[in-house]
């Protein structure tokens, strides 16, 4: 029995908690052989070198090598040109799952458990082959109004590729320059990076499948692109036992997060998760207990009015210094409803869930 943060658990129990699921997950599916379908960062662009001859295969092999891995994608990409290089990710992200090795398939299906609602950062389709449902939603960040559902807690099963789908592999997040898209703010993205704050904020991340890489990463984005700041939310990362000294260190300065270990990959990681999502309650039983209908003294039963909500729009634009945050953090903690934050933009406006209020912040000019 793993003895669990006692606030990890409290986060099942209310359903805040959304995994994080990194490519170790999908990194476990194999075929019938016992052969992994899907490759780490390092091997993708060694398959990449396997495509390109000559000077330009041992430079982005040198590239490999030295742990260059956002280096070799440019390469990759510039000389595996066009419809040559999305075949390419095609043959490398959407093998035919329904061939794989079943019993594979035991820990995404596990990480379901957790929550109905995942966030991934991988481009493939293993999360939604094994939901159990048949109408799983995907969602991408070119789509503001579905990736905003992420930030509520919901029955649906969805994933969030954060970094991309196969279906659309024009807009994945795999080179510097898509990474610059997607985390410096641009116009296209606004959204959905704002939802992602707005998430790391409000619930509790839990990151499965994390390799060193992805920590990598983890650790550039909460330094250069600020997504912890002000954040006071819990989050844990799920690590094997022998990459948690490499791990911690990478990660140090996120204060808010902790390392939990496990003992093995395959059956001791798959039976752990499942020992965690024991824990959960169904969104129903949770809202019960949350919002309990109370009888009045006539018999009658009162049922407690669902919390309003709002809906607060920032405007921001690029060339000016406005900080609207202590606002936003004087709504949230003073007034007793739910509030998701959005970027103000017309495409937003267009497509805003619904809600009780709108509060829009922003600097009159002109009167």
């Amino acid at each position: 029995m793993q003895n669990f943060p006692l606030y990890l658990i409290s986060a099942l129990k209310s359903n805040s908690l959304l995994p994080l699921v990194g490519a170790g997950v999908s990194m476990s599916v194999t075929d019938k052989s016992g052969k992994r379908l899907f490759p780490s960062w390092s091997e993708l662009f060694g398959n990449a070198v396997k495509e390109i001859e000559g000077e330009d295969a041992e430079f982005i092999s040198m590239l490999v090598k030295r742990n260059k891995l956002l280096e070799a994608a440019k390469e990759s990409k510039k000389y595996l040109k066009g419809e040559r290089w999305f075949q390419f990710l095609t043959k490398q992200f959407d093998p035919n799952l329904n061939e794989c090795e079943q019993n594979s398939l035991a820990l995404p299906k596990a990480v379901w458990g957790l929550s109905s609602q995942i966030i991934t950062l991988n481009y493939d389709r293993v999360l939604a082959h094994c939901s159990g449902a048949s109408n799983t939603k995907t969602i991408t960040n070119d789509v503001p109004a579905s990736v905003s559902e992420m930030v509520n807690i919901s029955n649906e099963k969805m994933v969030w590729h954060l970094h991309g789908h196969v279906d659309n592999l024009a807009n994945i997040v795999l080179t510097p320059e898509s990474y610059h898209r997607l985390y410096e703010e641009n116009e296209d993205y606004k959204a959905a990076l704002q939802t992602l704050k707005t998430i790391l904020a409000s619930r509790n991340l839990f990151f499965v499948g994390c390799s060193l890489s992805d920590a990598e990463l983890l650790a550039e984005m909460a330094t250069q692109h600020k997504l912890f700041e002000g954040n006071t939310k819990n989050h844990f990362v799920l690590i094997h036992k022998n990459d948690k000294a490499l791990i911690q260190e990478k990660l140090k300065n996120i204060t808010n997060i902790e390392l939990l270990t496990f003992e093995d990959f395959g059956s001791p990681l798959v039976d752990l998760i499942n020992e965690l999502a024991s824990h959960k309650k169904p969104i129903q039983e949770e809202s019960k207990i949350s919002s309990p209908n109370v009888q009045n003294q006539a018999g009658q039963t009162n049922v407690t009015p669902k919390k309003q909500s709002i809906a607060y729009l920032n405007a921001s634009p690029i060339d000016d210094n406005n900080n609207h945050s202590l606002l936003e953090n004087k709504l949230k903690k003073n007034l007793p409803f739910d509030m998701c934050s959005y970027p103000l933009t017309i495409n937003q406006l267009q497509t805003l869930p619904e809600s009780d209020y709108v509060v829009l912040a922003c600097k009159i000019k002109k009167k």
